[in-house]
């Protein structure tokens, strides 16, 4: 794994680091191994996401270093963590996410042909007036029929 390489020589520099005049003072040089460490485990376990955050932890280490730090120090650490966070970003490969499987679509239905509708209905011809019905004789007052009228 090539950023383990990258780890590695991190750490060499870092342990060269130590009490003398312009060198990362040891509790520092702890902190930026601890967060070196961190984006090599980051990779080993896949999680880019972790990876760019651990990337960014030891980069803020690298800048929150004292000023008596000589820059020559610094420039060599800069180049490192650029090195180291370009081979874990190359190395860190997002394990891949089963995708379901595609939805197959139902074949397009056969088009039925058109249903013809049937011819408007025609209206039916009026009904014939029944014959006019017999009327009932007419009753005088009294409910008692009257008596035929003569027609003559």
């Amino acid at each position: 794994m090539a950023s383990s390489r990258s780890i590695g020589l991190l750490a060499l520099l870092l342990v060269s680091c130590g009490g003398s005049s312009g060198a990362i003072p040891s509790d520092e040089a702890d902190a930026l191994r601890r967060a070196i460490a961190a984006v090599g485990d980051a990779v080993a376990a896949q999680d880019c996401i972790a990876v760019a955050r651990r990337a960014a932890e030891a980069r803020d280490r690298e800048q929150e270093l004292p000023a008596s730090v000589e820059e020559e120090l610094r420039a060599r650490l800069r180049e490192g963590l650029d090195n180291l966070e370009r081979q874990a970003r190359e190395e860190c490969r997002p394990q891949e996410i089963a995708e379901p499987p595609p939805v197959e679509e139902p074949p397009p239905a056969e088009e039925a042909p058109p249903v013809e509708e049937p011819p408007p209905a025609e209206e039916p011809p009026p009904a014939e007036e029944p014959p006019p019905a017999e009327e009932p004789p007419a009753t005088a007052p009294g409910g008692t029929p009257a008596p035929p009228e003569d027609e003559g």
